[in-house]
């Protein structure tokens, strides 16, 4: 007896939950391919970057403007603002005309290129407004700047020292705006630790 075409439809169809339960364990494998790193380099330079802080409550930062962080919990989860980061460079991975958040964060996209495999070959976005900010061609004038340290404490004379690098399309209100180049002293305890 021949199988019709609506009873091979009805077995499939009475499948069909089987064949969507054996997709769920890949398709989170896939959205979670780049799990927030614990430790390390990057976990190290992401809480740098953003600012964060452990306290007795879990995570704060620095950054009081909550506009700034691109998860509504970004202010106090640095896991959640990087699987939002995650998400737009996924987003710009598909599509490169979608460079507004990348644009918005050179550093954090800097940071990914440079240690997450995936995006490694992804071109740099054209990012105007910062390429017109960071543009050397610009540059009219340097001045070494040495903010006074404190006699008492010689180590206070080390990450005092900075280059501004001077521009002219700047008016009188934006001076204090322009691009510098600075260096900090890491302090330790008496046992090495920061």
């Amino acid at each position: 007896m021949p199988i019709s075409r609506i009873d091979t439809q009805r077995q499939l169809f009475k499948k069909l939950p089987l064949i969507l339960l054996g997709l769920i364990p890949s398709l989170s494998v896939w959205a979670n391919t780049f799990p927030f790193p614990e430790e390390g380099p990057l976990h190290d330079a992401w809480m740098t970057i953003n600012f964060y802080h452990q306290n007795t409550d879990g995570y704060s930062t620095e950054i009081v403007n909550d506009s700034f962080f691109l998860s509504p919990e970004g202010a106090s989860s640095p896991e959640k603002e990087f699987e939002a980061f995650v998400n737009a460079m996924d987003e710009y991975k598909m599509d490169k005309t979608k460079t507004e958040i990348l644009c918005r964060f050179p550093a954090r996209t800097t940071l990914f290129r440079k240690y997450i495999d995936e995006f490694k070959e992804i071109p740099q976005p054209d990012c105007s407004g910062y390429s017109r900010y960071v543009d050397p061609s610009k540059v009219t004038g340097v001045s070494l700047i040495f903010a006074s340290g404190y006699f008492e404490s010689p180590a206070s004379y080390f990450g005092h020292t900075m280059l501004k690098f001077e521009t002219t399309d700047k008016d009188v209100n934006e001076l204090f705006f322009d691009s510098s180049l600075n260096y900090g002293a890491e302090v330790t305890d008496a046992t090495g630790k920061r």
